[in-house]
């Protein structure tokens, strides 16, 4: 009787054992996927800050665009959607890592007057970001939905230089090989490229705006805020 007793003792330990355990990985992997998620959100709106991009800033990314993480590895991103699966990937593999991606530059922005840049170094952009003058007001807000541009270009697009030339161009990619390239031949420029209006934007649901001036297009990018604000409030 007394061995059936420590027998049966015995297994019952071992089940409440094991249930522990089962439960202690449970949340071993919730936590380390709340890690993740964490590390990735604030990777993203850190980057958003740093170049005052997205729905609260003063311009837009010009994607692709090129990230690079801490250990050295480099991730080319086509949106904000591929921006957080890379962040995230690499979190994954890198559970300890603390350091957040910055960019392979050069990177290529429009602001909401229409100017067009390609921006060559972290100087560069922190000196555009001063240019913003205004405080990044998504910081501490994001949610899923804000990772996204107030809009993206519909192409062909065409844009003016300083020196009143102009340049059509097809599709994103050719527009940041035109960019990067009149900024190598002019980098002491003061005066930047501008896109020739009419412009037109497409939304992330699909619709399209044409905005036919500089103003016209300021005042879709203040819509988007002001709309960006209310749904965060």
């Amino acid at each position: 009787m007394t061995n059936n007793k420590f027998v049966r003792g015995l297994f019952l330990s071992t089940v409440a054992l094991m249930f522990t355990l089962v439960a202690c990985q449970e949340e071993n992997v919730v936590s380390t996927q709340a890690d993740v998620d964490t590390f990735t959100t604030a990777a993203v709106v850190a980057l958003q800050d740093s170049a005052q991009c997205g729905k609260h800033g003063c311009f837009e990314f010009v994607f692709p665009l090129g990230i690079s993480f801490p250990d050295g590895a480099v991730s080319e991103v086509g949106d904000y959607d591929e921006m957080r699966a890379a962040i995230s990937a690499w979190k994954e593999l890198n559970p300890d890592a603390t350091e957040r991606p910055g960019f392979v530059y050069p990177i290529e922005v429009i602001s909401e007057d229409g100017e067009v840049t390609s921006v060559a170094s972290s100087e560069e952009l922190r000196e555009l970001r001063r240019e913003c003058g205004r405080g990044f007001r998504g910081r501490g807000k994001h949610k899923g939905r804000n990772f996204t541009p107030c809009f993206s270009i519909v192409y062909p697009i065409t844009v003016e230089f300083p020196d009143g030339s102009t340049e059509a161009f097809s599709d994103r990619e050719s527009l940041k090989a035109g960019l990067r390239a009149w900024k190598e031949a002019n980098p002491d420029a003061e005066t930047r490229p501008e896109v020739v209006f009419p412009l037109t934007v497409e939304y992330e649901d699909g619709s399209t705006a044409t905005a036919e001036s500089k103003e016209a297009l300021r005042a879709l990018k203040e819509t988007c805020q002001e709309e960006s604000d209310q749904e965060d409030s």
